[in-house]
């Protein structure tokens, strides 16, 4: 299986550029037991990850599990990025009892949205009934704003990516909480899914009260977990590359049970997991460098007038 390595350069919003070496490499682990996620085994050193996932010996994998079993990685990849920051002399700004990305959209991949369901189906009650009271709460209000109705429509977007950012400003808006938010910390804070590891700022923490009219200065991973993991499940079950919501966890598990308990070779979603992280890193490489020939180009104008 091959090794994922490139050293990308960390844009943000404000054109400020963040050069983080990065390299991951997934390797099989058959694991007959199954514990929780401390069944990863990582090593980070001179900002390389490397990461042993286990899965199973005598039998298939749901893409549910993997989603669990890979919360380890995403935890060192968020790490390295930290690391890197504050090598470069810039201190993370989020800290416990600062709830507003908890605003956002937070998207999760499939295979996440299925393990958070299951993860509150494991729950004793009352627990599980107060938070399935809150996630069935905020269901009622997207549906009335008509934000479901916009998800399921995505896939005939004209532009879906765009559609995508148009929703996330207006789920801002409606200054709905996640479910697990309790006293403006997460109370599922060991199973937060893999963007919730993935994501930080560097800016003034009030920024992020205001997100689409502030500046919101932070590093961007080379891929992120949840992207490479809807590919994952997409190209396996069918249908777009879009993210869920994560307070519509439920309601997409609802919607989705038969795909929710499909199985396949474990060492078969770790090989394709790797080739789809290596896609995303390669399409965003591209990006990058195309933003940074039309800044090199907009420079030789300016100085040319």
């Amino acid at each position: 299986m091959g090794l994922v390595q490139k050293k990308l350069l960390m844009p943000t919003n404000q054109g400020s550029i963040r050069k983080v070496p990065f390299a991951l490499d997934i390797r099989q682990m058959p694991n007959r037991r199954w514990g929780n996620n401390r069944g990863i085994s990582t090593c980070l050193a001179d900002g390389r990850i490397e990461a042993e996932i286990p899965v199973p010996a005598n039998r298939a994998m749901r893409l549910s599990e993997l989603a669990f079993v890979l919360l380890g990685l995403s935890t060192e990849m968020g790490a390295a990025a930290e690391k890197e920051m504050d090598r470069q002399g810039h201190k993370i700004s989020c800290r416990k009892g600062c709830g507003a990305c908890c605003r956002q959209f937070v998207p999760v991949s499939p295979a996440e949205a299925w393990m958070i369901a299951e993860l509150l189906q494991s729950m004793p009650e009352p627990v599980r009934a107060k938070y399935v009271e809150r996630f069935e709460k905020i269901e009622a209000r997207l549906t009335e704003e008509g934000f479901i109705d916009r998800l399921i429509g995505l896939k005939s977007a004209p532009n879906p990516e765009e559609e995508m950012r148009a929703m996330a400003r207006d789920y801002f808006a409606l200054q709905l909480p996640c479910a697990f938010l309790e006293e403006e910390s997460c109370s599922i804070y060991a199973a937060r899914p893999t963007i919730c590891r993935e994501f930080f700022v560097i800016s003034p923490a009030e920024n992020c009260s205001s997100p689409h009219t502030s500046p919101i200065e932070g590093p961007m991973l080379p891929f992120h977990l949840n992207v490479a993991l809807s590919r994952l499940c997409y190209e396996l079950l069918g249908g777009g590359r879009y993210m869920i919501p994560l307070s519509l966890a439920l309601w997409w598990t609802k919607r989705t049970e038969k795909q929710r308990a499909l199985a396949f070779d474990g060492a078969f979603l770790i090989e394709r997991l790797q080739a789809l992280a290596q896609e995303v890193i390669d399409e965003e490489a591209g990006k990058q460098m195309g933003a940074t020939e039309l800044d090199a180009a907009k420079s030789a104008a300016d100085k040319e007038f």
